[in-house]
């Protein structure tokens, strides 16, 4: 079966009390993000280049990268845990929350290490800049679902009330612009300026149409107006003139005049 992933994303709004909540939980959580990329950057020599070792094989010199202590993020995750008994403030924060948070940073370091290697061996020209301290962490996801985990409850004129986040008992209001559908993969709450919304990652299944012709793509262009992906002499032309008169006749419509 065929699947593709797509993201809704509907605009919310908190009550004031949310919205302290929301507040609260992405400072706490920029704070623990910005702790994850020192303790990494403590661990990693802070990219000192003493971390890269040297040696001869075969006539040849290798270097290999050598980092003075390993971290993943399974261990960073067991000290968030322990960070939530020692600073009651952090276990309000649901735990999916904090731990998506590991991985981010996770996977920032590996994006890098991979630029790094690239950079050395001449395949990248630029020179890659590590993971930096968060000070706009305006984000945070929640725990991955492999099913609906919502009570939809329809308020009407395109507003819902969606029940199911962790410790928001009331439910978010959010303008339900279009039906949610497919198997939830991922939650994320975010915040633009002043502006909250809803992020819901879904997989769904990709329909096919049941015809035996093979898929052609098309391209619209000026010398070709529209080019088939079929083969070279597979196109339709339209004159350059005929073109400019369209748009011309466009610009006149718009600009409500007629044209003479």
């Amino acid at each position: 079966m065929n699947t593709i992933v797509r993201t809704y994303k509907y605009k919310a709004y908190p009550s004031k009390t949310q919205e302290i909540v929301l507040d609260n939980w992405v400072k706490l959580c920029r704070s623990v993000y910005n702790l994850c990329v020192e303790q990494r950057m403590n661990m990693y020599g802070r990219y000192n280049e003493n971390s890269f070792s040297s040696y001869e094989k075969d006539g040849k010199t290798v270097e290999q990268y050598s980092p003075r202590k390993y971290t993943n993020t399974f261990e960073q995750q067991r000290e968030i845990t322990q960070l939530k008994k020692d600073f009651p403030e952090y276990a309000e924060v649901p735990a999916g929350v904090l731990a998506k948070i590991s991985d981010r940073v996770d996977q920032a370091f590996k994006k890098y290490f991979s630029n790094l290697k690239d950079y050395r061996s001449g395949r990248l020209k630029k020179y890659p800049l590590p993971p930096r301290f968060s000070s706009r962490f305006d984000d945070f996801s929640l725990l991955h679902m492999r099913s609906n985990g919502f009570e939809l409850q329809i308020l009407g004129n395109n507003m819902a009330r969606i029940f199911g986040f962790p410790k928001l008992k009331d439910g978010l209001r959010v303008r339900y612009h279009r039906p949610l559908d497919g198997d939830v993969l991922q939650q994320q709450i975010k915040k633009e300026g002043n502006v909250w919304y809803l992020c819901v990652t879904v997989e769904k299944e990709a329909y096919l149409p049941n015809n035996d012709r093979p898929l052609v793509g098309v391209d619209l262009g000026i010398a070709r107006t529209v080019q088939m992906s079929s083969g070279d002499d597979d196109y339709r032309s339209l004159p350059y003139k005929q073109l400019e008169q369209l748009l011309t006749r466009k610009k006149f419509y718009s600009a409500g005049l007629k044209e003479k």
